[in-house]
């Protein structure tokens, strides 16, 4: 297990995030987790770690180092502007 073991913290200390899918086929590959991209935001939604309504991620679990977040900003073709949220797991969020 030392090996395993050792892999998953140099993973868990790279820098960098996961989207929402990848997340879910990481995690599918333990024989006892099934689980998609659509469960995983679900589940997430209801672990209270995604805001259900805008899918921004919630302050702690980004202070956690759980979770981080994409923004996009554009202008519609009225002038409005929009904003989106994208929710990204990090490695210690997949622990």
């Amino acid at each position: 297990l030392e090996p395993a073991a050792e892999t998953w913290h140099a993973l868990a200390d790279a820098a960098g995030d996961l989207s929402l899918r990848d997340a879910a086929q990481i995690l599918s590959r333990d024989p006892d987790i099934e689980i998609g991209q659509n469960r995983l935001a679900k589940l997430l939604r209801q672990l209270g770690w995604i805001d259900k309504r805008t899918k921004r991620p919630y302050q702690d679990q980004v202070a956690r180092g759980r979770l981080s977040a994409i923004v996009s900003h554009w202008t519609d073709e009225d002038g409005e502007t929009h904003t989106k949220y994208l929710a990204r797991v990090t490695a210690k969020g997949l622990e």
